[in-house]
């Protein structure tokens, strides 16, 4: 009786297990949610349409979970949002000891090159593009003219002018430099940032930041990507 009893257990909290790894695969990789944000900014000029930018962060090429073909796919959805433009907030790639397989940089970043967007691709590296050895990933997306890599510099893009700051959190960061670039720019400005300790700073300091520039960052951690404070906004946000 008792042993009846234990294999009961044992088959139900086997049968637990194997739903809850069912189930935590198919959240995996599902199709990427879309959170939608609108956010006014006083900086746009008036006579500016509303700009929707998609952000998407952290892909994290490597296998079994997300390979170039699931990429691919990802790419179709957001030029599906049709936004005006897109925006790159870092780890592009992954180099984690638990992957299936590891990718070229080459082979990550080629279905980014068929992004599309009127006012263009801008993106900040993450830590894990450094980590790939960030020049192997500056010559595979260098292919593509539709994608704009800022570290520490800004570009005007359209009413915005776009602060990209790179990786913190690898220590290539450089505020004063990527503030210097975006001085004298017309626009509405935004900071592009993959590691949040920009937007903590930004926050607790009134001498290293421009006013009112809202700040857009997917945390590191993998939480919910952020715009904060130039009109209508998608914020693009990979399955967790």
């Amino acid at each position: 009786m008792a042993k009846t009893m234990i294999r009961k257990i044992a088959l139900a909290v086997l049968i637990i297990a194997c739903a809850g790894v069912a189930k935590a695969w198919h959240d995996t990789m599902r199709m990427p949610v879309v959170e939608r944000l609108t956010v006014d900014s006083r900086s746009m000029p008036a006579s500016a349409k509303p700009v929707t930018i998609a952000l998407i962060s952290d892909i994290h090429v490597a296998g079994p979970d997300m390979p170039p073909e699931r990429l691919a796919r990802i790419v179709a959805q957001v030029n599906a949002l049709k936004p005006d433009l897109i925006a790159i907030a870092g780890d592009l790639i992954s180099e984690k000891r638990t992957a299936s397989y590891i990718y070229t940089p080459a082979e990550a970043v080629a279905p980014l090159g068929n992004l599309i967007a009127p006012l263009g691709v801008v993106m900040v590296p993450g830590n894990h593009d450094h980590w790939a050895d960030w020049r192997k990933m500056a010559m595979a997306l260098a292919p593509y003219p539709n994608i704009t890599v800022l570290r520490n510099r800004a570009k005007q893009v359209g009413p915005l002018v776009i602060g990209g700051v790179d990786d913190a959190y690898t220590g290539h960061e450089d505020l004063p430099a990527t503030f210097a670039a975006m001085a004298g720019k017309p626009g509405a400005r935004l900071i592009l940032t993959h590691y949040p300790t920009y937007s903590r700073r930004c926050q607790s300091t009134s001498t290293s930041c421009l006013p009112g520039i809202p700040i857009a960052d997917r945390s590191h951690g993998h939480g919910a990507a952020r715009l904060r404070r130039c009109r209508t906004t998608a914020i693009f946000t990979p399955a967790e």
